[in-house]
C-alpha cells in the first residue's frame, strides 16, 4: 500500500501549510473521510477542529 502527502490547501496558508494523507487507491484523503464519517454526530467539534486549522 503507498501513501503520498497532499497539501490541503483551502487549510493552508502564508506560516504552515497542511497535509493529509493520501492512500494508493483512495479517491478521498484520510481527512477527507474523517470528515464525512463524523460530520453527522459530530457536527460541531469537526467544525471547531476546522475553524483552528484555518487559524
Amino acid at each position: 500500500m503507498k501513501c503520498v502527502l497532499k497539501k490541503i490547501e483551502e487549510l493552508s496558508g502564508k506560516s504552515t501549510s497542511i497535509y493529509s494523507v493520501l492512500i494508493e487507491d483512495y479517491e478521498q484523503t484520510l481527512f477527507d473521510i474523517f470528515i464525512e464519517e463524523n460530520k453527522h454526530l459530530h457536527l460541531s467539534e469537526i467544525k471547531d477542529i476546522v475553524q483552528r486549522l484555518k487559524k
